[in-house]
This record gives C-alpha cells, structure tokens and sequence, in this order.
C-alpha cells in the first residue's frame, strides 16, 4: 500500500515524496492509488481509464500535483450543489430552449440570456430555494390529500 501525502497547494516545490511505493511496489501502482483517490466519487469511461492508467506511468511529482488539482477543485466547489435538470425534464413549457439557471461569476443567473435575466447572490438564492422547498411541501401534501 503505497504512502500517499498529496500535498493541499498551491505547489512550489516539486512533491517529490508526495507519492511513495511501499515495499516493492511500484511507482505506477502508488500512482494509480493516488489518483484513484483524488477521482473517489466521479464516474470513468474506459477512455477516462485509459488516461488514469497513461497518467500512472508519470513520475510521482507530476501525479501529485494533478492529484493536488483535483482535491483543490473539489474543495472549491460549494456544499450541497445541485444539478438542474432541464426545464422539459421538470414539466415547465420551455420554449426558447435556454436554461432555466447559471452560474455566472459570483451570481446565479435566473433565465440567463432571456429579456427578464435576474441575478441574484448565494443569499439570495438560499432564501428562494428554502421558500420553494416550503411551497413543494404543501404541494406533496396536498397530493396525499393533507390540504386544499
């Protein structure tokens, strides 16, 4: 098992000990440990594979910092984001084929590129999506029965 300390970044010095065989391991199976615990969670098609095992055969450093990427990447991103489904995909009569939301900069975009555009910040956004939490509430209930 190899001893992995993928260093948090930014790098500016080569990690030459971030990615060590144990034993007589080699370097391409420390690598392909390492890398398959920065890619943990994500879906690989056999040409994503491909690339894994092409980039396993790279020096320790080098998969390290790619390692580094990934893990700094993912942290940036923020708890709890949610993917949207097109607006065919959620019964709403779309016409003008645009999404419904973007991110944009620091704003989520509300009908990005249309002529009613509104943005609005993380704030914001938690507000709505709490009220519209709230709203599909009363609609589940009112589906059970529970409410007029």
């Amino acid at each position: 098992m190899a001893d992995i300390s993928i260093p948090p970044g930014p790098i500016g010095d080569e990690p030459y000990d971030a990615i060590r065989p144990v034993g007589r391991e080699r370097q391409s199976d420390a690598n392909r440990a390492a890398l398959s615990e920065a890619l943990a969670g994500i879906e690989l098609g056999s040409y994503d594979r491909r690339i894994v095992a092409a980039l396993a055969g790279q020096d320790g450093s080098t998969v390290a910092v790619i390692c580094s990427w990934l893990q700094r990447a993912r942290a940036a991103l923020p708890d709890g984001v949610i993917v949207l489904p097109e607006p065919a995909e959620l019964g709403l009569p779309w016409t003008d084929g645009g999404d419904l939301l973007a991110l944009r900069g620091p704003e989520i975009v509300l009908f990005p590129d249309g002529a009613d555009e509104w943005t609005m910040g993380a704030t914001t956004a938690r507000e709505i999506a709490a009220q519209l939490a709230a709203m599909a509430q009363v609609l589940d209930e009112r589906a059970a029965g529970g409410g007029a």
